[in-house]
């Protein structure tokens, strides 16, 4: 979602600086641990033999500072990005011959920056592309896919903001966005739209994330005025909703397709000078109805920009939480967490501004969208084997 310009965080600056007034008490929590600051990249040496991660990012369009990313199944990104100079909507993805982009729909920026959103899906079955965003001089929900040549689109009522769309096994799409004070839930199944109601209204929500289980399952995530929640759908019209007990979250996914993990920030204040707060980013697990949580970093600011994801589709041991985030300098961050053993930390570029999007393939290699005051970038990682010593800057957290 975006916000006016501002030579950090580009779109996204005022959007999250509306939240964090908002949200300031609800973010206030006691840190119990506390992160070793970010550190800049260093020269480290490889040597012949061993394993070694290297970067590296394609440029696809003008803008995207607002943007969401997918994989499909032969292992291609896909990404949506918004020009904001000319309030259009993108489409690119990645082919053999390099980046297709186009033109798919008008997205005007000048509602107020909340009221912003868009997001992308692919289809598991045939990886056509459903992408779902709010006109938000309409106030209304489009959702687009493209099953051959040209897109389709449909609308979907009222607008809103903190928008996702997820496709299950099956083709049904799942829909969740917050109207006025609503979380709204829209699922086709069948050919048919059904839609819910997710809790209580509440006062102000700035954070909601969706995500699907093994089952197709919904489950949805989020933070606002009264507090953070974690939601289940367990049937028709029939969601249960608990409570809990964290500051604030960033961040949702499932690990192998069951366990709930999080990203949370906790803020400290700083006693009325800007930024107000000290803020730490966590990893958290909410296993049997218990918090575990692992300090990411922790500096002198207003929120995190992040993004998560979970690989378990490989052996055991190779099965991880990826987390990737904007520090205070706008220098980002790449963290694979194993559920057990120490985490793994490197910088997979210089900088960055506004959103950053994460999206592993079926490998768990990462790919991230991100903007770098000008056009969208796509990095991704692979590992290479030396035959002599080389040195390359990795970074730490």
């Amino acid at each position: 979602m975006l916000g006016v310009y501002h030579k950090r965080f580009g779109w996204m600056y005022n959007r999250r600086m509306n939240k964090f007034v908002l949200a300031i008490l609800g973010l206030v929590g006691g840190l119990s641990l506390v992160a070793t600051d970010s550190l800049p990249a260093r020269v480290t040496p490889f040597f012949p033999g061993i394993p070694a991660p290297v970067w590296s990012g394609e440029g696809v369009a003008l803008g995207g500072s607002l943007n969401a990313i997918a994989i499909d199944g032969f292992e291609q990104p896909h990404v949506v990005l918004v020009d904001a100079e000319n309030d259009r909507l993108f489409y690119a993805r990645r082919r053999s011959g390099g980046w297709e982009v186009e033109d798919i729909a008008p997205f005007p920026v000048v509602a107020p920056p909340a009221d912003l959103a868009v997001d992308l899906s692919l289809n598991p079955n045939d990886d056509t592309p459903y992408v779902a965003y709010v006109n938000a001089a309409e106030d209304k929900l489009y959702l687009g896919h493209l099953p051959a040549d040209e897109w389709q689109w449909e609308p979907l009522g009222a607008g809103g903001r903190l928008l996702s769309v997820r496709i299950d096994a099956s083709g049904n799409i799942h829909i969740v966005l917050l109207s006025g004070q609503t979380i709204r839930y829209l699922l086709r199944q069948n050919g048919v739209w059904n839609e819910e109601a997710i809790g209580e209204p509440d006062a102000y929500v700035w954070n909601l994330f969706l995500a699907l289980d093994q089952d197709g399952r919904p489950q949805v995530a989020g933070t606002g005025a009264n507090g953070s929640f974690h939601a289940v759908r367990e049937g028709l019209n029939d969601w249960r909703v608990e409570p809990l007990a964290v500051a604030n979250i960033e961040g949702f996914t499932l690990f192998l397709g069951s366990d709930p993990y999080f990203l949370l920030t906790e803020a400290e204040p700083l006693g009325g000078r800007p930024p107000f707060s000290r803020v730490t980013l966590y990893l958290a697990d909410h296993l049997n109805s218990e918090w575990h949580k692992r300090p990411l970093w922790t500096d002198d600011d207003w929120y995190v920009e992040s993004d998560l994801a979970a690989s378990d589709t490989l052996p055991e041991d190779d099965d991880a939480l990826h987390i990737v985030f904007y520090d205070a300098q706008g220098r980002p961050h790449y963290v694979i967490a194993p559920p057990q053993g120490p985490l793994r930390g490197e910088r997979p570029f210089e900088f960055g501004m506004g959103e950053i999007s994460l999206a592993l393939d079926s490998t768990g290699r990462p790919y991230v969208a991100h903007h770098d005051g000008a056009q969208l970038i796509v990095s991704t990682r692979k590992t290479i084997r030396f035959e002599q010593a080389v040195y390359l800057p990795v970074g730490l957290r």
